[in-house]
Protein backbone atom coordinates (compact mmCIF):
# COMPACT_ATOMS: atom_id res chain seq x y z
CA UNK A 1 0.00 0.00 0.00
CA UNK A 2 3.02 2.64 1.20
CA UNK A 3 5.39 1.45 -1.21
CA UNK A 4 4.71 2.25 -4.60
CA UNK A 5 4.32 6.23 -2.86
CA UNK A 6 7.10 5.92 -0.60
CA UNK A 7 9.39 8.23 -2.65
CA UNK A 8 7.19 11.25 -2.38
CA UNK A 9 6.15 10.30 1.37
CA UNK A 10 5.79 13.52 3.00
CA UNK A 11 4.05 13.15 6.08
CA UNK A 12 2.97 9.41 8.11
CA UNK A 13 0.79 9.79 10.93
CA UNK A 14 0.13 6.51 12.46
CA UNK A 15 -1.50 7.64 15.83
CA UNK A 16 -3.62 4.46 17.66
CA UNK A 17 -2.47 2.05 15.37
CA UNK A 18 -1.26 -0.24 17.75
CA UNK A 19 1.92 -0.90 15.99
CA UNK A 20 4.15 -2.04 18.77
CA UNK A 21 7.82 -2.61 18.19
CA UNK A 22 7.10 -4.77 15.09
CA UNK A 23 5.34 -2.13 13.75
CA UNK A 24 8.18 0.23 14.52
CA UNK A 25 10.55 -2.10 13.34
CA UNK A 26 9.01 -2.29 9.89
CA UNK A 27 8.84 1.51 9.21
CA UNK A 28 12.21 1.51 10.19
CA UNK A 29 13.07 -0.81 7.39
CA UNK A 30 11.05 1.00 5.12
CA UNK A 31 12.63 4.29 5.78
CA UNK A 32 16.59 2.71 5.64
CA UNK A 33 15.35 0.96 2.17
CA UNK A 34 14.67 -2.74 3.19
CA UNK A 35 17.82 -4.96 2.43
CA UNK A 36 17.71 -6.80 -0.54
CA UNK A 37 15.00 -4.23 -2.02
CA UNK A 38 17.26 -0.53 -1.61
CA UNK A 39 17.37 -0.93 -5.50
CA UNK A 40 13.79 0.24 -5.40
CA UNK A 41 13.76 3.54 -6.08
CA UNK A 42 10.20 4.29 -4.58
CA UNK A 43 11.52 2.48 -1.55
CA UNK A 44 14.93 3.91 -1.20
CA UNK A 45 13.09 7.27 -1.32
CA UNK A 46 10.97 7.20 1.79
CA UNK A 47 13.46 8.24 4.08
CA UNK A 48 14.68 11.49 2.02
CA UNK A 49 11.35 12.64 1.78
CA UNK A 50 9.49 12.63 5.00
CA UNK A 51 8.47 15.74 7.01
CA UNK A 52 6.61 14.09 9.36
CA UNK A 53 6.29 10.95 11.46
CA UNK A 54 3.72 10.67 13.77
CA UNK A 55 3.29 7.67 15.78
CA UNK A 56 1.81 8.24 19.28
CA UNK A 57 0.09 6.32 21.20
CA UNK A 58 1.34 2.72 19.54
CA UNK A 59 2.63 1.10 22.42
CA UNK A 60 6.37 1.35 21.03
CA UNK A 61 8.78 0.05 23.35
CA UNK A 62 12.42 0.26 23.58
CA UNK A 63 13.03 -2.15 21.21
CA UNK A 64 10.45 -0.32 18.68
CA UNK A 65 12.56 3.06 19.74
CA UNK A 66 15.81 1.43 18.88
CA UNK A 67 14.60 0.71 15.07
CA UNK A 68 13.34 3.92 14.39
CA UNK A 69 16.72 5.54 16.22
CA UNK A 70 18.33 2.93 13.21
CA UNK A 71 16.41 4.83 10.16
CA UNK A 72 16.45 8.78 11.49
CA UNK A 73 20.27 9.34 10.28
CA UNK A 74 18.44 8.66 6.44
CA UNK A 75 15.82 11.12 7.55
CA UNK A 76 17.25 14.39 6.23
CA UNK A 77 14.24 16.01 6.01
CA UNK A 78 12.46 15.11 9.20
CA UNK A 79 11.01 18.23 10.87
CA UNK A 80 8.48 16.76 13.25
CA UNK A 81 8.41 13.15 14.91
CA UNK A 82 5.97 12.81 17.43
CA UNK A 83 6.46 9.42 19.83
CA UNK A 84 4.53 10.53 22.67
CA UNK A 85 1.88 7.96 24.78
CA UNK A 86 4.06 4.97 24.04
CA UNK A 87 6.01 2.78 26.58
CA UNK A 88 9.46 4.11 25.64
CA UNK A 89 12.23 3.79 28.55
CA UNK A 90 15.10 5.38 28.85
CA UNK A 91 17.08 2.69 27.44
CA UNK A 92 14.71 3.87 24.25
CA UNK A 93 15.09 7.65 24.86
CA UNK A 94 18.80 7.61 25.07
CA UNK A 95 18.54 5.77 21.60
CA UNK A 96 16.51 8.17 20.04
CA UNK A 97 18.45 11.12 21.54
CA UNK A 98 22.03 9.64 20.18
CA UNK A 99 20.30 9.90 16.42
CA UNK A 100 18.55 13.38 16.86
Amino acid sequence: FVRPWAGRLVAARLMECNIGDAGAAAISRLLLGEPGRASNPAIAGAASSLRELVLSANRIGDAGAASLAEALPKCDALERLLIDRNLIGRVGAEALAKRL
